[in-house]
């Protein structure tokens, strides 16, 4: 997604090439964070592997696509509340960024509060799950 920055570039400098993904890069880091943070928390709270990795699957590749599937079967306000959902998921804030050709202060506000977001309810649920468990 990423990467494409510099091999794709139309800026024809590799030095800004590398600007730009560099800046991209630090802006994205917040979410990367945060989606560890989840993984963690579904590995914590669920004892299977296989499932908690399918689980998280389904919410990072899968649910943006049956968002936007949802969307276009209907209409008016129920559109716009799947578009303001989808907002909310780290995929889509992670192509936004890799798709833009210039980094702003919305997309930097927007991965610091959603990816801290997800830090915080991650590691909480992930804390609250694991002190459950029984260790043996």
């Amino acid at each position: 997604l990423l990467l494409g920055t510099i091999f794709f570039s139309t800026q024809g400098d590799v030095g800004t090439a590398l600007n730009v993904f560099a800046k991209k890069l630090l802006v994205a880091l917040p979410l990367f964070i945060g989606l560890i943070s989840l993984a963690n928390m579904l590995c914590f709270t669920i004892k299977s592997s296989v499932v908690s990795a399918s689980i998280f699957l389904v919410l990072y590749v899968m649910l943006p696509n049956i968002l936007a599937t949802i969307g276009q079967l209907l209409s008016g306000d129920a559109m716009e509340l799947m578009v303001k959902v989808g907002e909310f998921l780290t995929s889509m804030q992670l192509t936004a960024i890799g798709n833009s050709s210039l980094v702003t202060s919305a997309m930097v506000t927007n991965s610091l509060i959603l990816g801290g977001a997800y830090l915080v309810g991650g590691t909480a649920i992930g804390l609250a799950g694991f002190a459950k468990r029984e260790l043996h």
